[in-house]
């Protein structure tokens, strides 16, 4: 077996913040800081760690990240990666990561990074690194761990001694170690043929581009002005978090009026459930099967940060409509149960 050679990237979080007199603020490198523990890591588990690190060009608290950020931070992994020498290739990626969009973040690049074909883990931390009982140290072990064999490829979460695949998880507390959750499985990936077909794609990253997506969360009382703004704020794509199996108030005047204008105008609009497990079925009651009229296309089981990323990635891919509609209908890394998925269009 070759020997492994990690590439550890520093993006900011609470990893390594300090209080600045102000709160917790981002400290800009904490290349020393690594150093240190990797050489802990390997004298408790008498190995030799190959690595190198990359501070991020956009070092932030992680509640300030955006598409671009996350699009970013792709590009400048798979740039590293692409310029090592055959004798420095990379068997694994190590993110260091705020814990408020790390799932985010991580399921946006499964889905930017997965032709490169090896693992990338993300960690972070509810404590900072230098704070008497941090999480920090063990996370980072963790994820050491798991690049270590546990994994051969795709993205995940390592935190707390549990291993999330990154298109499956979400953050479900701020205070307990634990932090994150996965309430639905990784999906075993099935449909070969439309992965493939947008794999071609991820071999041209030029042609990556980040547009406006965003999501707006269903909730009672919505008025139609908040969805008209919602769609103009967000013209190339909208993840709708709706309740349950996907039902929203369309007996609002405006509602379903302004979603299938947008629609028609090429706007993708997405229904996701806002409960933690479940799928969304919009021919179950009538009001979904309103939204399906109207153009809205089942997000099945997907999480709002899967969703968000997938939708975001294909979008800036610039497919043509019917390839993106069975795209975001069918699993390509995990990231949805097919069976989960109603009315799913042809290819």
């Amino acid at each position: 077996m070759s020997e492994r050679r990690l590439l550890v990237v520093y993006t900011g979080g609470t990893f390594g913040m300090r209080d600045q007199g102000s709160g917790l603020e981002v400290t800009d490198d904490l290349g020393a800081e690594i150093a240190c523990l990797v050489a802990g890591y390997d004298a408790q588990r008498r190995t030799r760690t190959r690595w190198a690190f990359m501070k991020s060009v956009c070092v932030i608290d992680s509640a300030e990240a955006t598409q671009q950020t996350m699009v970013d931070w792709a590009t400048e992994i798979r740039l590293k990666l692409e310029s090592a020498d055959c004798d420095e290739r990379y068997t694994g990626v190590l993110v260091i990561h705020g814990t408020d969009t790390l799932a985010y973040t991580a399921a946006r690049m499964a889905f930017e990074l997965a032709d490169l074909r090896l693992p990338v883990v993300f960690t972070g931390s509810q404590l900072p690194l230098h704070f008497p009982g941090s999480d920090a140290p063990s996370n980072f072990e963790y994820a050491l761990d798991a690049l270590s064999g546990t994994i051969t490829g795709g993205a995940w979460v390592a935190f707390d001694n549990q291993l999330h695949p990154a298109v499956r998880v979400s953050k479900y507390s701020s205070e307990s170690r634990s932090g994150f959750a996965t309430p639905r499985a990784l999906a075993p990936v099935a449909d070969s043929t439309l992965a493939d077909a947008i794999a071609d794609h991820f071999a041209e990253p030029e042609v990556t581009e980040t547009r406006k997506v965003g999501v707006l969360s269903v909730f009672p009382g919505m008025a139609s002005e908040q969805v008209r703004a919602a769609l103009a704020c967000y013209p190339d794509g909208l993840i709708l978090e709706c309740y349950g199996a996907g039902t929203a108030p369309v007996s609002t005047p405006g509602i379903l009026d302004d979603l299938g204008a947008a629609i028609e105008e090429g706007t993708i609009v997405v229904a996701v459930t806002q409960c933690q497990t479940g799928s969304v079925d919009l021919s179950r009651y009538a009001v979904g099967s309103a939204l399906a009229r109207a153009g809205v296309l089942s997000g099945g089981d997907m999480t709002l940060e899967a969703a968000l990323g997938k939708l975001g990635y294909l979008v800036g891919k610039h497919l043509d409509a019917p390839t993106t509609r069975s795209a975001l209908a069918s699993n390509l890394i995990g990231e949805m149960q097919l069976s989960a998925v109603s009315a799913r269009p042809g290819l």
